[in-house]
This record gives structure tokens, sequence and C-alpha cells, in this order.
């Protein structure tokens, strides 16, 4: 799954970036954030499930699904003068999501690194099996071997 282009992620990358608030109009001038009108369709429903629920609450968390939490009322949701954060659940949903990318790429790494060092190991057996010459012991070594052996 490509992530990197992900609708979801880069309104939770626009929220991180925005971490002292931001208004509906600023999210909806983000090219790649409102590049067809479904996408500025989801954001107006997200704005407004927040300011619905600041109705209750103000700067309450909101009751409704919804990534973002509204700081500030404005006279409706999409006016400048309302302004938003992320929720602290969809903050560490980013986060998760940062720590899931970096292990991915730990752990082709590590995987990359296993094959390189089963690769080392077959060449050095395979070396010493064809280029080094037959081990001898002689029967010196032997006896001294089986002496200490005995002792024990």
């Amino acid at each position: 799954m490509n992530t990197k282009n992900d609708f979801y992620i880069k309104l939770l990358e626009f929220g991180v970036s925005h971490d002292t608030g931001f208004s509906f109009n600023e999210i909806t001038k983000d090219k790649e954030l409102s590049s067809s009108e479904e996408k500025k369709e989801v954001i107006r429903e997200y704005i407004e499930r927040a300011f619905r629920s600041s109705n209750n609450f103000p700067g309450g968390y909101p009751t409704q699904e919804t990534p973002f939490i509204c700081i500030k009322r404005g006279n409706d949701g999409t006016n400048d003068n309302s302004k938003y954060k992320l929720t602290f659940d969809a903050y560490f949903k980013y986060i998760d999501y940062l720590e899931l990318k970096a292990a991915r790429t730990s752990s082709r790494r590590a995987f990359l690194t296993a094959i390189i060092a089963i690769i080392i190991s077959a060449l050095a057996l395979w070396a010493s099996i064809y280029m080094g010459g037959p081990v001898k012991i002689n029967r010196d070594q032997f006896n001294q071997v089986i002496q200490k052996l005995e002792q024990k």
C-alpha cells in the first residue's frame, strides 16, 4: 500500500505543520488536499463536524468522527475566524504512522544485512573447503589431546 499520497495522511501532515491552528480557507488552499471536489467535500464535512461539536463545549473534544478540533469559534465553520487543530487522537495516529514507516525501513535494512551476511558466510565456507589444504594432526598433538581428556 502506497501511503505517500494518501489523503488522510496528507490531512494529518497539514495539521501537524500548522500547530498553532488553521482556518477552513487555509486548508482548502493547499493544492494536494483540495485537488478534487470530493476531497474538498471531505474537508468541509470534517470541519463542520468539529465546528458543530464545539457548540456543546467550546474548545471541547469533537463528538463526531473528525481529525480536527475547533479551538476558536467564528460565525460558522468555514469562516476565517474559526480555527482548528488536530485532535490528540489524530496526532497520535500520525505518530504511529511515522513509527510504522521507520520500522518498515529498519526491517528492510535488517533483511538486506542478513542476506549479505549469509552470502559472506557461504563464500567463506566455500573458500575454506576448496582453497584450504587438508587438515593434518601429527601424532604428538593427538597424544596431547588424549592425555588431557584422560586427566579429566
